[in-house]
């Protein structure tokens, strides 16, 4: 039986809200919504085969319907998921692993600066808060990689991954400080990442309080979104 990606589909929706708030554009709008469950439904079925390297003929006719309809609504920060999309392939083909992990995960997220440039437009504040919302999910996915017990991966890359982070993300809010208040979770958890599960049984736990640590978060980046379009 094949398992939901929850992952996938909690980042894809998330990330689509925080591109939608208080936007005035229903028509692209109602437009978009059905390429937005197009794409979480494809990113579901073939977030898996992308790493076992296991793609039919459907799959990559799934592809080619998830990227057309784009044309229409063509912005430049289409370019960045786009990046990470392909880096995902190319290191999935190339048998690295974690990597094609990430750069999924990383292509997700940054669908936030074309959809809001598609439903209201992109400025330094937006900006900021994809700074946020960005270098929090490349921290979280690191933090997640390294709670697994069977990966390699040590907790201090996950401290300097979110100390680097830290830099831009504080620089950023000199636009919009209250993005500040959403780094007081994370910087616990990240700074003292704790050991590694004892079992891989563990992770959907991990998953269920991660997703209520981050509701902080995502409170304050929808808060954010109020402010900067109001």
């Amino acid at each position: 039986m094949r398992i939901t990606n929850t992952g996938a589909l909690s980042l894809i929706f998330t990330t689509f809200l925080f591109s939608a708030v208080l936007t005035s554009r229903f028509l692209i709008l109602a437009e978009l919504v059905p390429l937005v469950l197009l794409n979480a439904f494809s990113i579901e079925r073939l977030y898996a085969k992308l790493l076992s390297r296991k793609f039919s003929k459907f799959d990559y006719f799934l592809v080619v319907l998830n990227s057309f309809p784009y044309l229409f609504f063509f912005t430049l920060y289409l370019i960045i998921p786009l990046i990470f999309i392909i880096l995902a392939f190319i290191t999935s083909y190339l048998k690295i692993k974690i990597i094609p992990t990430l750069f999924g995960t990383y292509a997700i997220a940054s669908l936030y600066l074309p959809w809001t440039a598609i439903l209201y437009e992109v400025n330094i504040k937006v900006f900021s808060i994809f700074v946020l919302w960005f270098l929090y999910t490349l921290t979280q996915s690191l933090y997640v990689e390294y709670k697994i017990p069977y990966r390699k991966i040590s907790k201090n890359i996950v401290r300097l991954a979110w100390i680097i982070s830290l830099f831009f993300i504080v620089y950023f809010s000199l636009y919009i400080p209250i993005i500040l208040l959403g780094i007081i979770e994370p910087s616990i958890r990240f700074l003292n990442p704790g050991n590694k599960l004892s079992s891989a049984k563990d992770i959907k736990t991990l998953g269920r309080k991660m997703a209520r640590r981050s509701m902080v978060l995502m409170v304050v980046i929808i808060i954010c979104e109020i402010f900067i379009r109001y």
